[in-house]
């Protein structure tokens, strides 16, 4: 488990590395971020262009276009793939799945850079997104053709729907073969069925926000993981739970619960997301990926 100390010091070392590679980035940046906000101030209608993630800014909107292209660039392997483009509406009334936050940007853009340059494909993967909010990650993931259910609670899961209908040219495979569905999930329901189980991959984004929640939120994802493989083998799922660290208490308190059934490890926010991301986005760069697998024997 990281302690606070051992916090601070991949923090300080996280924002030594995000200035070089900010700087480095500012002359050639192969992936790009644009985003129109729509809604109204002031009783008047407005619409608004940014590059920059600004949540307070993003979360006052009524809707949200979001466009992540490629382009081409000297001494890189990136692929120049059609820009893609989500279409979203948020509701602000419902608590905090209603609105889009600042980390499902940065996944949506790393799944998107990772896949221009040819290090994943992610066609037929079996993806189940905890949390998922308004759909900004799911729709992206679909888009690259993976296999997505995006889960959230039930009264976000229609505001879910809503955008997976706004957006049919990424929802849809080959054949009108639906690439995403929504589905309610309580954490603390043992007893919830999750349409597409088992999964390969299983993702948390900006999930950890409350010491009460860490324990329900931890044993969901034990119930999504399918079993260990016989003999110790490697787990058939692997979870990823990526947050923005506002607080490191509540990080820690959901390390202290998870640990106990998973094996924790990191992605190397410098090497492994940084370089894959808008030059915008790498600056100020405050998240932890956790990357886990279950323990052999701690499966339902």
């Amino acid at each position: 488990m990281v302690s606070h100390k051992e916090a601070r010091k991949l923090k300080q070392a996280q924002r030594r590395g995000m200035t070089g590679l900010a700087n480095a980035a500012a002359a050639e940046a192969p992936i790009s971020l644009s985003f129109t906000l729509r809604g109204y101030e002031d009783g008047k209608p407005f619409e608004r262009e940014l590059h920059a993630l600004d949540r307070w800014a993003t979360q006052a909107a009524d809707s949200i276009s979001v466009t992540i292209s490629t382009t081409s660039a000297p001494h890189t392997d990136i692929k120049v793939f059609p820009p893609l483009t989500v279409h979203l509406k948020q509701r602000a009334s419902v608590f905090i799945g209603g609105q889009l936050w600042n980390t499902a940007f940065i996944l949506a853009c790393w799944f998107y850079s990772r896949h221009a340059h040819g290090i994943h494909d992610y066609g037929a993967l079996r993806v189940c997104e905890v949390g998922a909010g308004i759909g900004l990650l799911a729709l992206a993931l679909a888009a690259l053709d993976a296999r997505v259910t995006a889960t959230d609670l039930a009264d976000v899961v229609p505001i879910l729907d809503d955008n997976v209908a706004r957006n049919p040219h990424l929802a849809m495979g080959a054949g009108g073969v639906p690439r995403i569905t929504a589905a309610a999930l309580d954490w603390g329901d043992k007893d919830a069925v999750v349409p597409g189980y088992p999964f390969d991959l299983v993702v948390a984004c900006d999930c950890i926000y409350s010491e009460v929640s860490a324990g329900d939120l931890v044993e969901c994802l034990v119930r999504l993981c399918s079993p260990v493989e016989a003999g110790g083998k490697a787990p058939a799922t692997t979870v990823w739970v990526v947050s923005e660290v506002r607080n490191e208490s509540i990080q820690q308190a959901f390390l202290e619960q998870a640990r106990e059934i998973f094996e924790i490890g990191y992605m190397d926010i410098v090497k492994d997301v940084a370089p894959y991301l808008p030059a915008e986005l790498r600056a100020g760069l405050n998240v932890r990926w956790y990357i886990m697998k279950l323990k052999p024997g701690k499966e339902e």
